[in-house]
């Protein structure tokens, strides 16, 4: 089985942590999964950190909760550096971001819920999938 490797958008860690019914909750528990690996970079994990701890945005975490999560995405992430920018691509800053590090971390796909703000990524041969699309690639739902 491939092994592919994945940009996960802050919108799916939020939703993760938001709700543990949705298929982004499910995604997040599979980190570490062997049919794909995630990609971070420095950039964007401090973008998961700012996002998640504003006040209200993870609702019933603690502070120690949200660092634990925090901890085993970067424990079973691929630690990316990024060397060179290709911004501007998209309309939002942050999601030159995520395109950033899934065009230098060499990944195979982009988890989002924003399609939209992401097309760029189909220039670099990078799909954007929503998080119920990646399960059902590495066979977790049907």
């Amino acid at each position: 089985m491939k092994r592919y490797r994945v940009i996960l958008d802050t919108n799916v860690i939020l939703a993760a942590m938001r709700s543990q019914t949705g298929a982004s909750h499910r995604l997040l528990m599979t980190i570490g999964h062997p049919g794909w690996q995630s990609v971070v970079t420095p950039a964007l994990m401090y973008e998961y950190e700012d996002v998640v701890r504003r006040p209200g945005n993870v609702p019933g975490l603690s502070r120690q909760d949200i660092t634990d999560i925090l901890d085993q995405i970067y424990r079973e992430s691929h630690r990316q550096l990024v060397w060179f920018s290709w911004r501007p691509l998209s309309p939002d800053p942050g999601d030159d971001l995520i395109l950033d590090a899934a065009i230098v971390g060499g990944c195979d796909f982009v988890v989002s819920f924003n399609e939209r703000h992401l097309r760029a990524a189909r220039d670099f041969g990078i799909e954007v999938l929503p998080p119920a699309g990646l399960l059902k690639l590495i066979g977790e739902i049907e």
